[in-house]
């Protein structure tokens, strides 16, 4: 286990990402000045802010935790579906509400998609 304590890590991550305990706290979906605590008390926040904040930053929750290992997350950029997940939350993210639609119409998930017109012939060979 490494020597920084959470505090430690906290500040090196709102250095990193050039943030204030503002920002921190809007990615943890807590207050500002629970964030202080964090600073200042030694305290840990609870599994629902390391989620957030692990994926928000892309951090090792390993990391985050414990200090162990790398800061970063590391994923496989070459896996086809981590590249469309990844693009799918970047839609999202920059179009709101028309990029989670956009991302149904290409998962055909959306109320909007064309109904696939039924094919008996494929319908024949499934039934055997």
């Amino acid at each position: 286990m490494s020597n920084s304590t959470f505090s430690e890590r906290l500040k090196i991550i709102i250095k990193e990402f050039n943030l204030d305990n503002v920002s921190l706290a809007k990615a943890g979906d807590i207050s500002p000045q629970t964030i202080t605590g964090y600073l200042k008390d030694g305290r840990v926040p609870n599994q629902r802010i390391l989620e957030l904040w692990v994926r928000e930053f892309n951090l090792s929750g390993t990391w985050l935790l414990t200090g162990d290992g790398s800061m970063f997350h590391k994923t496989d950029v070459s896996d086809p579906a981590i590249l469309r997940m990844q693009e799918a939350e970047r839609i999202i993210k920059e179009h709101g509400e028309i990029g989670l639609e956009i991302v149904r119409l290409s998962l055909g998930t959306s109320k909007y998609s064309p109904k696939k017109e039924s094919n008996c012939a494929e319908e024949k060979i499934a039934a055997g």
